[in-house]
C-alpha cells in the first residue's frame, strides 16, 4: 500500500514536470480543440435558429424535423471527432516519454489524429455519454424546479456522486487502454494489456488516478452540488454554469495532458516490467 502511495506521488511528480517543460505543443493542440468547440457551437446555433426555430426559409414541419435530426447528426459527429482530437495527447505524450523533445512536435498530434480517430472515438464514447446525459438530465431537472413550486432537488445529489463515483471507476480501470493503443494499434491487445496492468499496478492505478480525479474534476463535482442545492433563479443558474465552465477549461487545458502522463508512465513501467520478466523466463 505505502509502496503504491509512494509510485504514485512520483507518478503526479514527473507528471506535472514534464507537462510545464512541454506544456506549449499541449497548449497548441488544446487551442486547437477549443477553436472547434466554439465553432460548432455558434454554428449550431445559427443554423438551429435560422432553419429550426425561426424557419427562415419556409421549410413545412416534416422537413424542417428530418432537417433537425441530420444537422444534430452532423453536429455529433464533428463534436466526436473534436473530442478525438482532444485524446491525441496520448500521442504527444508518447513521443516526449519515448523520444525526447527532438521528435515532439506540435504537428504531430495531426498525425495521430489521422492514424487512431475512430479508436479514439470509440473509447471515448463511456465517457462522454455519462458526462452529456448527466448534464442534460440535471440541467433539464433545474430549470424544471426554478419555474416550480415545488422543491425536491435533493433527490439529485445521491445521482450526482453516484455518476462521479462511477466516471471514476471507468478512469481507473480502462484509462490504460488509451496510451496502449499508441503503441500496439490492435484493440484486442490493448484490452490484454490493460487487464494486465490492473492485475500488477491496480493500487497505483487508484491512488494517482484517484488523486488525479480529485485535483481536477473534484472542483466540478463541488461546483455541481453546491449548484444543485443553492439554484433559485435563471442568474444563479448561469453563475454556477459560469463557474463550472471554467473549471473544465482548466480539466482541458491541463488535466488531460497530465493525465495522458500518468497513464502513460504506468504504462510504460508496468508492460516494461513485464516484457522483461517474460524475457528472463525465456532465458
Amino acid at each position: 500500500m505505502i509502496m503504491a502511495l509512494d509510485e504514485s506521488i512520483t507518478d503526479l511528480t514527473v507528471a506535472f514536470k514534464v507537462y510545464l517543460e512541454y506544456k506549449k505543443e499541449y497548449i497548441k493542440t488544446f487551442i486547437v480543440f477549443l477553436t472547434g468547440i466554439i465553432v460548432l457551437v455558434f454554428s449550431g446555433m445559427l443554423i438551429l435558429r435560422f432553419v429550426i426555430l425561426d424557419n427562415y426559409f419556409q421549410f413545412d414541419e416534416l422537413i424542417r424535423s428530418i432537417l433537425m435530426l441530420i444537422i444534430l447528426l452532423i453536429l455529433c459527429s464533428i463534436f466526436f471527432l473534436l473530442l478525438s482530437y482532444a485524446r491525441t495527447t496520448f500521442g504527444l505524450t508518447y513521443d516526449i516519454m519515448t523520444s525526447g523533445e527532438l521528435f515532439t512536435e506540435f504537428r504531430r498530434s495531426i498525425t495521430y489524429f489521422k492514424r487512431f480517430w475512430l479508436y479514439f472515438v470509440l473509447l471515448s464514447l463511456p465517457y462522454v455519454l455519462i458526462i452529456v446525459l448527466d448534464q442534460l438530465f440535471t440541467i433539464f431537472i433545474l430549470l424544471e424546479l426554478i419555474q416550480s413550486t415545488e422543491d425536491n432537488r435533493i433527490f439529485l445529489v445521491p445521482i450526482k456522486i453516484a455518476v462521479y463515483l462511477f466516471d471514476l471507476m471507468l478512469y481507473i480501470t480502462l484509462i490504460e487502454i488509451f496510451p496502449s493503443i499508441i503503441v500496439v494499434k490492435k484493440i484486442r491487445q490493448c484490452i490484454i494489456e490493460n487487464m494486465i496492468i490492473l492485475r500488477q499496478s491496480l493500487k497505483r492505478l487508484f491512488f494517482s488516478v484517484g488523486i488525479y480525479y480529485l485535483v481536477f474534476r473534484g472542483p466540478m463535482f463541488i461546483v455541481e452540488i453546491t449548484r444543485i442545492l443553492m439554484v433559485t433563479n435563471e442568474t444563479t443558474f448561469l453563475f454556477f454554469n459560469i463557474i463550472f465552465a471554467i473549471f473544465a477549461f482548466i480539466y482541458a487545458l491541463i488535466g488531460l495532458p497530465i493525465l495522458s502522463l500518468i497513464s502513460t508512465r504506468i504504462y510504460n513501467t508496468t508492460i516494461l516490467k513485464t516484457k522483461a520478466e517474460e524475457s528472463e523466463s525465456r532465458g
